[in-house]
């Protein structure tokens, strides 16, 4: 397999088309990855270190390299949870805090205001996250789709691969059932006939 001349313009713009399309159709479920792989890197490098250092053998290095990696992986997804509630948690309170003194100025009201607002935030931002990260990576998509056309500042090309990607990421990916199709449904079950 030959790797394409990127001084050729034809083939960069190639290489932009398909970033562009990875990452407006699987954009956020790269974001998860991207997230997690410190965590899963890292624990199988130190699971190979110290199951070499140790002198274990093969099959124990093997189920270390697990263990760790996937404790790495569920760090990952904790800290990066934590981050996103933590945000919300501030992004609501300074919110509640500038906007509370609008509405009235008892300064113990503003502070019942934050922390109330700072629960929200942390219970309502992860869902907003989400849906940015799902608009932000389908944008990323459009610009790069865009600029393969040579048009970086074509509203309606960004616009319209962007809510394309958000669309395919918003739709739930289910694998196939694994049950055959041949079986037949289960009939509904009949009411006890009543004795006469």
């Amino acid at each position: 397999m030959k790797i394409p001349d990127l001084s050729d313009p034809l083939a960069v713009r190639g290489v932009f088309v398909a970033f562009g399309i990875l990452m407006a159709l699987f954009g956020a479920h790269l974001y998860q990855v991207a997230v997690l792989a410190p965590g899963l890197i890292g624990g199988l490098w130190g699971g190979l270190l110290l199951g070499r250092s140790v002198g274990l053998e093969n099959s124990h290095t093997l189920i270390l390299c697990g263990l760790l990696a996937t404790t790495g992986a569920l760090l990952c997804h904790f800290v990066e949870n934590l981050a996103v509630r933590l945000t919300g948690a501030v992004a609501f309170g300074s919110a509640g805090w500038l906007g509370w003194p609008m509405v009235r100025p008892d300064k113990l009201e503003a502070v019942g205001a934050v922390v109330v607002a700072a629960l929200i935030g942390a219970a309502v931002f992860p869902r907003i996250h989400t849906w940015a990260v799902r608009l932000a990576t389908s944008g990323m998509g459009g610009y790069l789709i865009a600029e393969a056309a040579q048009r970086p500042q074509n509203i309606y090309i960004i616009g319209g691969v962007m809510a394309a990607g958000t669309v395919a990421q918003s739709v739930p990916w289910r694998l196939p059932s694994l049950s055959s199709s041949n079986e037949e449904p289960e009939s509904p079950k009949k009411g006890k006939k009543k004795k006469s």
